[in-house]
This record gives C-alpha cells, sequence and structure tokens, in this order.
C-alpha cells in the first residue's frame, strides 16, 4: 500500500472559525468549521475541487429557540441564540462555493440533522 502523501494548509478565520485545505495530486478539497459567509474563506476555497462546509438553518434554529423560551427550557434557548451567529447557512455556504467557482459542494454538520423525522416537512426542498 502506497503511504498518503497530502499537502494541508490550516487557516484560522477568527477566533472560532477554522478551514482546513487538503491537496494531493492536483486535487484539494476545503473543509470548513463553524465557519460564517466570509471573504477569507471564500479567498482560501480558490480552485479547490470540493468545498466541504456545515449549515445552520437560522429559521429552524431561532423556531426552536421560541419553543424553548415558551416551555421554560432557558438553557436550551441560551444555546439555540449562541449558536445563530457563526456557522453558515446553506445558502451561505452555496453561495461562497458559487462565488469562489467551487463546482461540488457538501454539506456536513447540518443543525438541525437533516433526515429526521421531525424536520422532512419544514426543511424546503430548495435546501
Amino acid at each position: 500500500m502506497k503511504p498518503l502523501k497530502y499537502n494541508a494548509r490550516i487557516r484560522k478565520i477568527n477566533r472560532v472559525m477554522a478551514a482546513f485545505r487538503y491537496t494531493e495530486e492536483g486535487r484539494s478539497l476545503l473543509i470548513t468549521g463553524d465557519t460564517a459567509k466570509s471573504a477569507n474563506v471564500q479567498k482560501f476555497a480558490g480552485d479547490v475541487d470540493l468545498l466541504v462546509h456545515e449549515a445552520l438553518a437560522t429559521n429552524l434554529v431561532e423556531m426552536a429557540e421560541k419553543v424553548a423560551e415558551k416551555t421554560g427550557n432557558s438553557s436550551d434557548a441560551k444555546m439555540m441564540h449562541d449558536i445563530r451567529d457563526y456557522p453558515a447557512s446553506p445558502l451561505e455556504a452555496a453561495e461562497t462555493a458559487r462565488d469562489a467557482g467551487i463546482e461540488h459542494l457538501l454539506y456536513y454538520h447540518t443543525v438541525p440533522p437533516l433526515g429526521i423525522p421531525r424536520t422532512k416537512n419544514v426543511i424546503p426542498e430548495r435546501c
């Protein structure tokens, strides 16, 4: 078995965001971590083959925050409030890919998770 050789670069976007770029044999991918839409991410993503980006559906998180508040669950309400400002939305991740000229986008760490029964009829098909 041939050992894996790759070139990896890590960029800290700000205090909580990071992007990891891997290149091997002329192919590359960029993986973001809790990263809001950013010109730095778009610049760093230039010419990659695949952008792997988390996505947070802000509208659904806001609804969850309201439900938590109404039911007296202050810890969940605070968490839902706190997480809204750093992950990108699915649309923002797609805009980053488009603007950087990336043809392939893979969502991971989706909030709320896709494919669970509670979100089946809530998340629009276009997301």
